[in-house]
């Protein structure tokens, strides 16, 4: 039995059915948090809602949220018969590290100054003496 014979038989409640689209239909495109924030549901009924609606052509995912440097994106889900936004590849140790030293460049520069010796008085008050 393939995984598309047990969504084709699952039968999904029809007022989360209902809610599920109504949501997205008035809302816009949202993620499984915030529709379950939305409609206070069980995560996993709500999950298993999902992967019915997409198997059945109902939604589709629009995009992926999520963090930039840790975690796993969230999809983004839309109603209508579109097809799925492929998921964009991780970000590499590589390409982390660059993003995160040129955003605390000064920071780090500090530091560098200090561990040298170059760095000039700790306080600023003491060059005054």
């Amino acid at each position: 039995m393939g995984q598309d014979a047990v969504w084709e038989g699952y039968l999904m409640p029809p007022t989360l059915m209902r809610a599920i689209l109504a949501a997205l239909e008035n809302i816009g495109p949202m993620t499984a948090a915030e529709l379950r924030r939305h409609l206070d549901r069980e995560k996993s009924t709500l999950f298993q809602s999902l992967r019915v609606l997409r198997f059945r052509k109902i939604v589709h995912i629009s995009g992926w949220q999520g963090p930039e440097y840790r975690g796993r994106r969230a999809p983004v889900y839309a109603l209508g018969n579109k097809p799925d936004v492929v998921e964009p590849p991780a970000v590499g140790v590589i390409e982390r590290n660059r993003k995160h030293r040129a955003a605390h460049a000064a920071v780090i520069s500090a530091r560098a100054k200090v561990k040298r010796g170059t760095a000039g008085p700790a306080n600023p008050w003491q060059g005054l003496l």
